[in-house]
């Protein structure tokens, strides 16, 4: 049986849209990151840290383990919401199996493979996926959460859900009050009114549709 890591990482540009608290990722790598995070590779803000980290020697039953008891308070995927309480929990958890905490360069390896995932994406398929967000916000006015599950596939809670969408939104620089803006303005007059990082998403929308 070979032996893992799992470990617990968080990103603090990733929040929940709602409360504004920052999720905390509970997932086994044993070189790199296996879990690919749903397959889209999404880039994210903000650089990922590692809380802690475990190596054990069944990580794979592990993490089962541990996603079954925390399961209440999972949010999406392996993102869970955790307070102090639950996290020394997961740390105990960790011990029972006698799991070693991972060194400082381990860490380091853990948060350097995650943002590698994160970043696993070409120009043109960036691209694409700005221009379906953009329609998906500016016109169709869908939420955070129906974004991740139309464009995702990914089914969010009913409460706390929605913060990759939200996220990527705000690196295209569309805050909140836009949503639904083009279906009561002209793609040209809000562009007219735009700037910095929202009139760039504009722009690179509009020359989508040419």
């Amino acid at each position: 049986m070979e032996s893992g890591l799992l470990y617990v990482i968080y990103n603090k540009w990733v929040r929940d849209p709602e409360t504004n608290e920052i999720p905390y990722k509970i997932g086994i790598t044993k070189k790199t990151v296996d879990d690919r995070y749903y397959g889209l590779g999404l880039k994210m803000p903000g650089k990922f840290e590692t809380l802690f980290a475990y190596k054990i020697k069944d990580y794979v039953k592990a993490e089962q383990s541990i996603h079954t008891i925390f399961d209440k308070y999972c949010v999406n995927g392996e993102w869970y919401k955790l307070g102090e309480k639950e996290l020394e929990l997961v740390k105990a958890n960790c011990e029972m199996m006698d799991g070693i905490l991972a060194t400082n360069e381990i860490e380091k390896e853990i948060e350097d493979e995650t943002e590698a995932e994160y970043e696993n994406i070409t120009t043109e398929e960036d691209n694409l996926l700005t221009i379906k967000i953009v329609k998906a916000y500016l016109i169709d006015g869908l939420s955070h959460r129906n974004i991740e599950k139309t464009l995702f596939g990914i089914d969010s809670q009913l409460r706390g859900g929605g913060y990759i969408a939200m996220n990527k939104l705000h690196k295209l620089g569309i805050d909140g009050d836009k949503k639904g803006i083009l279906k009561i303005n002209s793609l040209e007059n809000e562009i007219k009114n735009a700037n910095g990082k929202y009139l760039e998403t504009l722009i690179k929308y509009k020359d989508s549709l040419q």
